[in-house]
Order: C-alpha cells, then sequence, then structure tokens
C-alpha cells in the first residue's frame, strides 16, 4: 500500500536533507515523498523547521532554476522561488531521495498562481462582467497551455519522478485565491457559478467556432449579474443549487452548450500533459478524485479525465471511499489524504485510518511534512504496519 508525504522542497533543505529524510523514513515510516516543484501563493506555519518558523511565502513560483529559454514558444516565463539557491537545488533533493530508496511523486501546481495571472493579466481567467479573476490563469489561453506542457517537460526531465500530481490543472470557482476577501453580503450559488465562468475572448473564441454566439451569451450573462448582483437575495436563492435543470434552461440552452465547450478546453489540456507525462514512460499520475460538480466548477469532464488517472486522491470519509471507488477506472488506486495535525491523539489518528482501509483505501498521502509536528511524525510511524502488511 502507497504511503506518501507531501514536502516542500525548503523544509527539507533547512532540515538538512537526510535528517528530514530519516523522519519521513524511519520515524513516519513512509515511502514515498510528494515534493512540491511549482506552487501557489501561501503563508506557512513551520513547527519543526531549525531555520523559520513562519514563512511568508510568494505567490506564484517554481522550485527550480527553470531555464527561461526553455520557455521562448510562449509568452510566459516562470519565476525561480528565492529559496532556489543552486542550479541542481531540487534534482539534488530528487536524487537524495531515491537514494535512500523512497520513490519520488513531482507535485505540480498549474493554473492556481497569483504571480503569473498578475503579470499576464491577459491570460487571467475573465468573467462575463470583464474583471479578471489575479489568483489563477485561462487553461484556454494557447499560451497558457503551451506554458504548462512545457513545465511539464522540463520537470519530468529533471527529476525523472515515479509518479506526477496534477493539481488545478483546470479552470477555478469564483473566490479560489481571493486573499483576506471582504465578501460580506450574500452571493447566490448561481450568481457565484456565473461569476466563475471564464469568458475571456480566449474561451468566448472557442465556443464560437464550435457554433454559438459566444458574444451575446457573454453579454446576456453580464446584463443578468448587472442586475442581479446589487439585489439582497430571497432566502430560497440563497440556498438554491446549480441543479441540471436550470443549467439546461439558463439563457436560451446557449449556457448548457458552452459548458460542454468549457469541459472540452479544459479536459483536452490534462489529455495533452498526460499524454507528456506518458511520453516519458512508466510514470503514474495522480489526481483530486472527480465527482460530477467538478464538472461544472473545473471544467473538467469526469468521463475524458477518470481513465486516465493512476491514483485519484479524496479526504478521509471512510463511507465515501467505496461509492468514489466503483467510478475509477479498473486497477485504479483510491488514495486517502490525511492531516495527521487535524487529530488529538495517535489513537484517533489510527482509528481514521483503519476505517479508511476497511473502507477501500488503496494507499495514503500524507498532508505536510512541514506543517505538522514531530510528534505527528511519530504518530504515523506507530500506525505503519496499517500500510506495511
Amino acid at each position: 500500500m502507497k504511503s506518501s508525504i507531501y514536502t516542500y522542497p525548503w523544509d527539507l533543505a533547512d532540515e538538512g536533507l537526510d535528517a528530514a529524510l530519516d523522519n519521513i523514513q524511519h520515524v513516519a515510516g513512509l515511502d514515498d515523498v510528494a515534493l512540491a516543484t511549482s506552487y501557489h501563493t501561501a503563508t506557512y506555519f513551520l513547527p519543526h523547521n531549525p531555520k523559520r518558523k513562519l514563512y511568508y511565502g510568494e505567490d506564484g513560483m517554481t522550485l527550480f532554476q527553470a531555464d527561461p529559454a526553455r520557455y521562448e514558444s510562449t509568452a510566459i516565463r516562470p519565476r525561480v522561488s528565492e529559496v532556489v539557491d543552486s542550479p541542481d537545488y531540487l534534482q539534488r533533493q530528487a536524487e537524495r531521495i531515491r537514494e535512500r530508496g523512497l520513490s519520488l511523486t513531482a507535485w505540480i501546481v498549474y493554473a492556481y498562481d497569483h504571480y503569473l495571472a498578475r503579470t499576464y493579466p491577459d491570460l487571467a481567467q475573465q468573467d462575463a462582467l470583464g474583471n479578471r479573476h489575479l489568483s489563477h490563469l485561462c487553461v484556454g489561453a494557447p499560451d497558457v497551455r503551451q506554458y504548462f506542457l512545457t513545465l511539464t517537460e522540463d520537470i519530468l526531465e529533471r527529476l525523472n519522478p515515479d509518479a506526477v500530481h496534477l493539481e488545478s490543472l483546470n479552470f477555478l470557482p469564483f473566490g479560489h485565491g481571493f486573499s483576506n476577501p471582504k465578501v460580506l453580503t450574500p452571493i447566490t450559488p448561481w450568481c457565484s457559478f456565473l461569476m466563475g465562468l471564464c469568458m475571456c475572448d480566449h474561451c468566448i473564441e472557442v465556443a464560437s467556432a464550435d457554433g454559438l454566439d459566444g458574444e451575446a451569451l457573454r453579454s446576456d450573462v453580464a446584463r443578468y449579474l448587472n442586475a442581479e448582483l446589487p439585489k439582497l437575495p430571497s432566502q430560497a436563492e440563497a440556498v438554491q443549487q446549480v441543479t441540471p435543470t436550470r443549467l439546461a434552461a439558463a439563457f436560451g440552452g446557449q449556457l448548457r452548450a458552452f459548458l460542454e465547450v468549457r469541459s472540452g478546453i479544459a479536459s483536452s489540456l490534462f489529455e495533452d500533459v498526460v499524454r507528456t507525462i506518458r511520453s516519458h514512460g512508466d510514470i503514474a499520475v495522480q489526481a483530486d478524485h472527480l465527482d460530477q460538480d467538478d464538472e461544472l466548477a473545473l471544467g473538467l469532464s469526469v468521463e475524458r479525465v477518470a481513465p486516465l488517472i493512476d491514483r485519484s486522491v479524496t479526504g478521509p470519509n471512510p463511507e465515501e471511499i467505496k461509492p468514489m471507488k466503483r467510478r475509477l477506472t479498473t486497477g485504479a488506486k483510491m488514495i486517502v489524504q490525511v492531516s495527521p495535525s487535524a487529530f488529538g491523539s495517535s489513537n484517533a489518528l489510527s482509528d481514521t485510518l483503519t476505517a479508511c482501509i476497511r473502507g477501500g483505501a488503496g494507499g495514503f498521502a500524507f498532508y505536510n511534512y512541514g506543517l505538522m509536528r514531530v510528534d505527528h511524525l511519530r504518530w504515523l510511524g506507530q500506525a505503519k504496519g496499517l500500510w506495511k502488511e
């Protein structure tokens, strides 16, 4: 059974690579390191980091010394993190992980990137009202798509990983990545959904090429939002969810057709990235679990994407694992992501892990090495018999 831990490379470097890997391998009893290779904005409390207990991270970064010349086929240039102190910073960590007999998962964050969205605002998602959502890139923009393919190639060639974890390789919903949000009045689920739809020129152009009147739909959605957003929602509107019936009827049926185009945009990029990964050998593809709601929020077709995933990651709810597992392609593993620091004792953690195994878990991915205390690593070591049997 696979047992992995998500890890930021600065924690390994600050603690000392072998000391940190000793903790992962011998104290916690884990066999895989999911190493962040590109990442989004965050502020980190690092309880056992000897150099910094608090780290105000950058608002988007690659965690390796990317060569800008490699990215000349796209307008986007990667931002190299301040923590990268040598050309072989990340490669050195990857090599040592493998030398220790651990497997390596390259953890790649794609569209969720404040820095790139602000640096290239014409490539960020844009709602029908013309607002650029400056925390994430539009996966329909040709330059963005080429950048993601090049980024994937770059990481694969540098690290030669055993697996790749794909994060935010899709559209992102309204509100995702808001910084210290000042949203003090309710927005209905329906308006939030519409505000989260990217209707930038790239997406409208693809929709129009598919036979829709994309410009007219964008205008209709904008007119609706301008009329509805100033109003105080009724109690019924405040709880009314986005339903297939409402989607089918909205905007003369054009919205439903647009969502199908949007699904094709995101799903085809996901397929292209997976094709790139497969071309580098026997590398497992890992991604967060998808269900029908994700088709709307993220623009990914479950039917197209699910068969491409070797490991599907979900939360630690034992009751949900088997129903989710039935939707996976034959042979795919259901990996349960668990934050040990969310538990009050080693027994509580062990009980949850046991219940997840009974529910059909095919492995665990623990979050996150630098964000937990050493006691939590010890708790994992006490429970390692569950995945090492």
